[in-house]
């Protein structure tokens, strides 16, 4: 049978379209759609007259009878029908298969006569096999059908247009199944077309042939109008508005030329877009016309029509915003404003959805008209504090739900989310030019919500809002802020102002000063409701809440961004001088005493005396002691500074020590003899400051660290070795510093805090904080609990005493009385004995039930709550104290320095490291001894004595032999390390003849030829890793031990392995190929069991190294 036949006997059995048919289970079986074709083929004219084109008579869009290509099947190619038979009788998940056997026979064709007829049969087929109704088949089919358009070559898009729509002729009623089926052929044929290589550069001929075909689809099936209504506002951007006028508009007009009770959302949305695209086509009038006849607009019913969703809900742009924005009539944004803000709040998603839409259109356009209309604009719509608050709550859900599964419609809310804040970035960054329009939308966006990183849905959205502002514009904004840091509200929450102080830390680039000069004034004063300053009793609400964050803040942006250089010290140092000069005009009068929140003691008024002569006074600018000057007089201010916040407990005495150390390390640069400066019973200024600032490491206030860090860059040149000996003295863990009266701690209630104030201090806007700061180890409110417990049984304890001490004085057990008393007049001798021993019976019965109840809490019992706090106190401030060790190694990289640095560290690993209440001091360590392997040891002269070096790493490998069973840890990799660092400082000599040698050679000796030596594999691995000179020879030592039949199996396997890893950078020289050849010379005889591959491999590798030489 020809092939021909075969197919119309195909189509002939397959059943007729229904109707309503809906999608079942069984579809995918009768994917080919009823379709009769006779046997013998018969000619069929494509011309007939378009219905709607004879009734428009200016419409240049009739496909003239003699350019439409007939399809006979006698021009097509027979074995598509062969292809379409396999559509019919397979699964879905093959017809990719098929349609890729279409696209290369469509390639093949070289007739192109045959190639239209071949592809316009397969798009029928295609089409045929999916349903009006099954959406996802639709989709599947014009996927197909766009691969086809963007392979295929010479296709003629308006023939083939003309020819679907003769192949798939659509009735004006569209109720029926079959017409639906072919409305939808029509719709994606041009919906496919114009999203492939044709429609680069559509010509004009092109686009007035797509228009009659989809103009006639606006009525008809809701999905119909809806894909007719998207692609021709798709096509339309591609049309000049003469094109549009003359030619697309009569023929699209009679469709959309409805009141608005006739509409439906996708027709009035096209209708929207001809206005704002083409206002001179269709006027606003015209288009009021269209929709209310003639009678005023009633915008109400256009926003209901919007706001009632179809069936078919989109991710489509609505037009209603940009008609919205562009529209004449400042009616109709009022209208919908007003619309907005009666339908909010709503829980309805569709609703929400469409009101967002609408907001991302109005801020999209805003641009197209002068930026003083945008600004008002703006200022209405932003004015509705519903909107806004809409907004930030819908953007808020959406980051905070970023990672969960959602549903339909919180996935269609996440769209427009997105959107919306992409429209507004880019609005803020390219479209608005003036701060005061930018300000129209972010001013009422933080009047919701403070802190917009919150609401930001993109990390390159966090910058953009201040990042878009000129210095102006961030004044505003700092402006804005510092009224809500200093308002008067007692709902204001602590967090807030919080946040507020660090946005104005992080804008006030412009008053920096002016900043410092209030922080200061409100951590100094009570202040008024209008910020002046006044008593206690008449402070405001905010003075009361704030002060003590302005204390914190004033220092906090004193040293934000601050490092140790010397530059930046100067700069600190002018900032103190100015801002200490203005208060002390006012703070030390007799009519301000009242108004401070301290009172100033005459210890006090004389300390400060000391530092105004200082701020008073130029800075010294003598070469030689001009650092001096710098490092004293900033310390100095920094310190008073802190003295008159009523949270300090800074000593007074640390001023004037301050003050002779200045005086005595300028008069000893000056004269170069120290003794001169200082007697033999006063301690040298070194080791003053270095206790100064060791006790000012211990305040709370993470603003201290970094202040102290970045004085000591500068100070540590001038030290002494006997100050690094006192700095480590506080980080031994066998000794107490507190025990010692020049160091004190502070009060209990300070400490208390010490944890929540170093957590507060710890954020993005301030200095980076190490995280061993943070690490406490009580638990303050279990300990608080733990506390009131005791002090309940204590009170009972002693309630029970007294008890027994009255009734032992009445001698009455039994006797309730309280009035009894006793006259110690009328007791006499023999009474008072008895009185005697039953005070004593009372007593020790007191002392037995208390020793007692300890038995019973045993060891659970917790030190006292002062012992708890001391040593966290101790523990934090060993943790800040090993910055200075950190930075004193960095300045004088001495061997006496670095050896002792350590050797400190050394004996912290080997006390501290299995203590978990230690961590935070374990991490301070390793971090410093990380610092110092990588610190270079500068000898002062080329023969300096290296014994201490030698004997130091000689311990170091003694100790190895307690840790040989325990499993390689950080301290153990560290020590390691530092063993390798201390070997590589022997490179300026003769290898073999360093005393180093010798040990690192026994070791490696002692490693090979012992199964339970105390060095391990790791160890050698580091030291090979090192830039010691010694490691060719050390494998020479290694290689000398592999034919040793005394050298264990799997030993000698881990010396290939150290070799083979190493071998390339030890041999890259060419002074240290004799010692490769050495290497190559001992292991050259040794012939090892069939197991080591190892070994041949090492083998081969010398081999290879000497060939390439």
């Amino acid at each position: 049978m020809p092939e021909e036949q075969k197919e119309n006997k195909i189509d002939n059995e397959q059943p007729q379209l229904q109707a309503n048919a809906k999608n079942t289970g069984k579809r995918p079986n009768n994917e080919m759609d009823a379709e009769n074709e006779n046997v013998c083929p018969k000619k069929r004219n494509c011309s007939a007259p378009d219905p709607l084109a004879k009734k428009e008579q200016n419409a240049e869009v009739l496909v003239k009878q003699e350019n439409i290509l007939k399809s006979d099947l006698a021009n097509i190619n027979k074995n598509i029908f062969r292809i379409c038979a396999k559509l019919l009788n397979d699964s879905n998940q093959h017809k990719h298969q098929y349609v890729e056997e279409m696209i290369k026979l469509f390639s093949s064709e070289k007739d192109l006569t045959k190639r239209t007829a071949t592809v316009a049969y397969a798009l029928k087929r295609l089409i045929r096999c999916t349903g009006a109704d099954n959406m996802g088949m639709v989709v599947q089919a014009a996927g197909y059908i766009r691969s086809i358009f963007d392979v295929v070559p010479d296709l003629n898009p308006i023939d083939m247009v003309a020819l679907m729509k003769h192949e798939l002729p659509c009735n004006g009623s569209q109720k029926g199944k079959e017409e639906s089926l072919a409305g939808v052929g029509q719709l994606i044929t041009v919906l496919s077309f114009m999203k492939s290589k044709y429609f680069v550069e559509p010509s004009t001929e092109l686009l007035l042939t797509f228009i009659p075909v989809l103009a006639s689809h606006l009525n008809g099936r809701e999905y119909l109008t809806s894909m007719c209504a998207d692609i021709l506002g798709e096509l339309f951007d591609f049309m000049d508005v003469s094109t549009f006028g003359t030619s697309v508009w009569s023929v699209v007009k009679p469709a959309l030329n409805m009141p608005i009770t006739a509409h439906k959302q996708y027709t009035c949305d096209l209708l929207l877009k001809v206005h704002v695209m083409y206002p001179t086509v269709l006027s606003l009038p015209e288009l009021e016309g269209i929709l209310w006849r003639n009678q005023s607009p009633q915008y109400e019913q256009l926003f209901a029509l919007y706001m009632n969703p179809p069936t078919i809900f989109k991710y489509a742009t609505y037009k209603l915003g940009h008609f919205l924005s562009a529209c004449s009539n400042e009616q109709a944004l009022e209208a919908w404003m007003k619309f907005v803000d009666e339908k909010l709040p709503t829980n309805n998603i569709a609703e929400k959805c469409l009101i967002l839409s609408t907001l991302t259109g109005i801020v999209s356009h805003v641009g197209h008209k002068p930026e003083a209309e945008s600004r008002v604009q703006l200022k209405k719509v932003f004015g509705s504090k519903p909107l806004v608050a809409m907004m930030i709550e819908e953007l808020k859900d959406v980051k905070k739900n970023a990672t969960k599964k959602k549903s339909l419609s919180n996935n269609k809310m996440d769209y427009f989310c997105h959107r919306l804040q992409t429209s507004m970035a880019i609005c803020l960054e390219h479209i608005l030019q003036k701060d005061d329009t930018k300000l129209e939308i972010l001013r009422p966006m933080l009047e919701q919500e403070l802190n917009l990183d919150s609401i930001s849905l993109k990390p390159q959205f966090i910058c953009v809002p201040f990042g878009c502002l000129s210095t102006e514009g961030l004044d505003h904004i700092y402006d804005f802020y510092f009224h809500k840091f200093t308002s008067n509200n007692e709902e204001m929450k602590s967090s807030d102002r919080v946040l507020c102080l660090k946005k104005m830390q992080n804008i006030a680039h412009s008053k920096r000063d002016e900043h410092l000069a209030f922080l200061y004034k409100a951590a100094l004063f009570n202040l008024n409701d209008k910020l002046k300053k006044c008593t206690a009793a008449d402070a405001s609400v905010f003075s009361r809440q704030a002060a003590s964050l302005c204390e914190e803040a004033v220092f906090n942006c004193l040293v934000h961004k601050l490092s140790g250089n010397k530059v930046q010290l100067k700069n600190l140092n002018k900032v103190l001088r100015t801002l200490l000069l203005e208060i002390s005009r006012y703070s030390f009068k007799p009519g301000n005493e009242s108004k401070l929140r301290i009172e100033l003691t005459p210890e006090l008024r004389t300390s400060w005396e000391n530092v105004l002569k200082i701020v008073k006074s130029d800075p010294i600018k003598q070469k030689g002691i001009k650092t001096y000057g710098l490092i004293f007089d900033t310390l100095l201010m920094f310190v008073a500074a802190a003295t008159l916040l009523k949270k300090s407990t800074i000593d007074l005495d640390i001023i004037d020590d301050l003050v002779i150390c200045k005086e005595n390390a300028i008069k000893s640069k000056s004269q170069a003899d120290e003794s001169s400066a200082t007697t033999e019973s006063e301690p040298k200024w070194q080791s003053v400051v270095t206790d100064v600032l060791i006790q000012l490491l211990l305040q709370t206030g993470n603003y201290w660290r970094q202040f102290i860090n970045s004085i000591s860059v500068v100070l540590m040149p001038y030290l002494e070795k006997d100050n690094l000996k006192q700095i480590l003295d506080f980080v031994d863990v066998d000794k107490n510093p507190f025990e010692d009266s020049s160091v004190t701690i502070a009060d209990s209630d300070e400490d208390d805090d010490m944890n929540e104030e170093d957590g507060d201090d710890n954020d993005d806007d301030d200095a980076d904080v190490d995280n061993d700061d943070d690490d406490d180890d009580v638990d303050n409110d279990q300990d608080e609990e733990e506390d009131d417990d005791e002090d309940k049984a204590s009170a009972t304890e002693i309630e029970e005493v007294r008890e027994r001490v009255r009734k032992a004085l009445l001698g009455e057990p039994n006797s309730n009385d309280d009035n009894d008393s006793i006259d110690w007049n009328d007791v006499d001798e023999e009474e008072g004995e008895r009185l005697n021993k039953a005070l004593e019976a009372a007593f020790q019965m007191n002392r037995k039930s208390k020793g007692n109840s300890q038995q019973g809490k045993g060891s659970k019992k917790r030190p006292p709550k002062s012992v708890r706090i001391t040593e966290t106190t101790l523990l934090h401030l060993r943790v800040r104290v090993f910055d200075l060790v950190e930075e004193f190694a960095k300045a004088q990289p001495k061997q006496e320095i670095i050896l002792d640095s350590m050797a400190c560290i050394q004996k912290i690993f080997n006390k501290c490291s299995k203590e978990v209440k230690f961590k935070p001091l374990i991490d301070a360590a390793k971090r410093v001894m990380r610092q110092l392997t990588k610190q270079d040891i500068v000898f002062e002269t080329p023969d300096e004595d290296k014994t201490p070096l030698v004997d130091y790493i000689k311990s170091l490998l003694d100790q190895l032999g307690q840790k040989s069973k325990t499993p390689l840890d950080d301290v153990t990799k560290l020590t390691y390390c530092s063993i390798a660092h201390l070997v590589s400082q022997f490179n300026d000599m003769e290898v073999t003849d360093t005393p180093v040698w010798t040990l690192i050679n026994d070791a490696a000796i002692n490693w090979s030829s012992h199964r339970n030596s105390k060095y391990t594999f790791e160890l050698f691995n580091v030291i090979l890793c090192s830039k010691w000179k010694g490691i060719p020879q050390l494998m020479i030592t290694f290689s000398a031990q592999i034919p040793l039949t005394s050298t264990n199996t799997r030993r000698r396997e881990q010396i290939i392995e150290l070799i083979l890893k190493h071998y390339r950078r030890a041999f890259n020289k060419p002074e240290n190929l004799e010692f490769a050849r050495i290497i190559q010379k001992n292991i050259a005889d040794f012939k090892p069991d069939s197991g080591h591959t190892g070994f041949y491999k090492l083998r081969e590798a010398f081999k290879k190294l000497f060939s390439e030489v």
